[in-house]
């Protein structure tokens, strides 16, 4: 049954931080909200410790009136994470569930040892992974069912994070260890910034990782400090001192620069260039305590930031403030309060008002600054308004420019069994295995280029595939190829042969000559 209904405000003479609309819910909507851009989908804490309960919302992004709830046994304290037509969400009561987008209807659970806080997330393939506070990571597949499971030191209430075109999966656990897997779940890499404890405090990891464009991860720690680790290898980066417990989540903006948040109630940003003397631009100490929330960057590159600021004299009840943070000073352009705390991620639609609930059992929409969501590499939590936590940036652009459609993306898949993977053959094509030798697809000029090592007696082909499952010669002839000498190899290159009438996979193929 749909609960509740919304207020919403006249749009005449609305200023920024102005209430859109705000609408009732049954339970503390503390965690963050997932947005597809048509609804909201937010999940809430109800009852007591004796008699939790919790509820999740589908909500009308225009009106705020719940489209559907769907009622849970225990408090929902993680984000939602959504596929096209799936809702994924962890609960407390030690299940992980997966709703019909639709309605609302629960379509399968899973059952774990301990409470689910981490956030899910979402493979093209609609593989699912998460952690619980049993120690292990999962990873199940479309229909729930387990592929694998991968045990670590401490419990994990941080959101595991996954580059899908590498084959990665990195998540951090309550034991301060930050961990690389395979998608096969075997442990590639794993580092632990400390050891100990830090002014009494025990070191644990709530930050979930964020990753850039240049091969780095960044976590917050209980110890105090930001950490940027490379994600090849799992060494040390750099690492700063934040000055108190880190348990938000870094994000990215367009310029490179890393924002997050601590429990100090400061915002901090800093330049990730590798050498550099001063790593800190500034700092902004107004922002208010942020306990799990991140930071959100629009377009203009400025900053949304949920905090809860000390109780002034003759206030009895928590409050939250919602800043929006000039990127070049720090300073706070305006805020705006609300009663009850939050752990939430502001988030941002296409015409740029802001979403947010709080414990006294709402959620808004606020007039904002009118600035969509920042295009860049990790610009809120989990990446993505929907809270998928898939690193799809640069691999959706990666995708689309050899217009290769999601369902034959996955790493380690090979469609006509020839021994190399789809991807391999999309956008490299089927060359020797060295990582420089990669064929590469001019787009513009519909011109393929791919170099031939000298001294390797060598046949190639070019091969055109309607769907991947046959491939066939190109009627291309050897004068149509361009050699060039440079010195170890030729760059060899032709026009494409394509007529336009149905996409069509390419690659080279290549039989070594005895």
């Amino acid at each position: 049954m749909v609960l509740g209904a919304s207020q919403v405000t006249a749009t005449e003479d609305l200023e920024v931080g102005d209430v859109l609309w705000e609408t009732p819910v049954n339970g503390r909507a503390m965690s963050s909200a997932a947005f597809d851009g048509d609804a909201l989908y937010v999940g809430t804490a109800g009852g007591s410790a004796s008699t939790p309960s919790g509820t999740l919302y589908r909500l009308h992004q225009e009106t705020g009136e719940p489209v559907w709830d769907q009622s849970f046994p225990n408090w929902l304290m993680a984000a939602p994470a959504l596929s096209s037509t799936r809702v994924y969400v962890g609960c407390d009561d030690t299940q992980l569930y997966c709703l019909n987008k639709a309605d609302g209807e629960i379509l399968w659970h899973f059952d774990t040892a301990g409470r689910i806080d981490s956030t899910p997330c979402l493979d093209t393939q609609g593989r699912c992974y998460f952690g619980s506070r049993d120690r292990f990571v999962y990873a199940l597949d479309h229909e729930g069912a387990l592929l694998w499971s991968h045990f670590l030191t401490g419990g994990v209430a941080s959101s595991p994070v996954l580059d899908e075109r590498e084959g990665r999966l990195y998540v951090a656990d309550l034991a301060n260890t930050i961990y690389a897997l395979d998608l096969e779940g075997n442990r590639l890499w794993s580092y632990k910034p400390r050891q100990g404890n830090v002014m009494g405090v025990r070191l644990r990891i709530y930050s979930s990782p964020c990753l850039d464009d240049q091969n780095y991860l960044y976590v917050g720690s209980g110890d105090h400090f930001l950490y940027a680790v490379d994600r090849t290898s799992g060494n040390l980066f750099w690492r700063e001192d934040t000055g108190d417990l880190v348990d938000s989540s870094p994000v990215i903006g367009t310029d490179g620069s890393l924002y997050v948040a601590h429990r100090g109630g400061e915002l901090l940003k800093y330049f990730t260039e590798p050498f550099i003397a001063e790593r800190e631009i500034w700092r902004n100490p107004d922002i208010g305590q942020v306990f799990y929330g991140s930071p959100t960057i629009d377009r203009e590159g400025n900053v949304y930031i949920c905090g809860a600021p000390p109780l002034t004299e003759g206030e009895t009840e928590p409050q939250s403030q919602l800043s929006y943070i000039d990127q070049e000073s720090g300073e706070i352009l305006w805020s705006t309060t609300f009663p009850g705390y939050t752990d939430a991620t502001p988030v941002l639609d296409p015409a740029g008002n802001v979403y947010i609930g709080t414990a006294n059992e709402r959620f808004y929409k606020i007039h904002g600054a009118g600035n969509p969501l920042d295009d860049a590499s990790w610009p809120t939590f989990r990446g993505h308004p929907t809270g998928h936590g898939r690193f799809e940036q640069t691999f959706s652009k990666w995708l689309t420019s050899f217009q290769i459609p999601p369902e034959f993306a996955g790493t380690g898949r090979d469609s006509d069994g020839d021994g190399f993977r789809d991807l391999e053959e999309f956008a490299a094509g089927t060359s020797p295995r060295d990582a420089h030798d990669f064929p590469r697809l001019t787009i513009g000029s519909q011109r393929f280029t791919f170099p031939l090592q000298k001294g390797v007696r060598a046949r190639f082909q070019l091969q055109t595939s309607p769907r991947l499952e046959t491939w066939e010669a190109s009627p291309l002839p050897l004068p149509s190829f361009q050699f060039e000498d440079l010195g170890e190899r030729w760059d060899i290159s032709t026009s494409l042969p394509l007529d336009g009438a149905a996409t069509r996979f390419l690659r080279i193929f290549w039989q070594t000559a005895n």
